[in-house]
């Protein structure tokens, strides 16, 4: 498969933490899949590329508390907040 386009992108949560990650464009109003990991990164790359290959972009971000993104304490795994988050990928 050929290397996948994407940019590093940002946004803000409602309690004003940043999350970080990669957007992979698919053309002009295409549908966008978002992506955001569990329990480790498990290769969301792979099917960003793939989503994008057959004309979806897809948004892939780091949980709060792991990797690029903001929050503290590091790897802590918020349920709850991890929803909120998706809901503030989405808008």
């Amino acid at each position: 498969m050929a290397s996948a386009s994407r940019r590093n992108v940002s946004f803000k949560t409602k309690d004003q933490l940043t999350l970080r990650g990669w957007f992979y464009p698919a053309g002009d109003k295409s549908p966008v899949v978002i992506l955001s990991h569990g329990l480790k990164e498990q290769y969301l790359d792979n099917f960003a590329a793939r989503f994008q290959a057959t004309g979806f972009a897809s948004l892939v971000y780091d949980n709060r508390n792991f990797g690029a993104s903001d929050g503290h304490p590091r790897f802590k795994v918020d349920g709850f907040k991890q929803v909120e988050d998706y809901h503030d990928a989405i808008t």
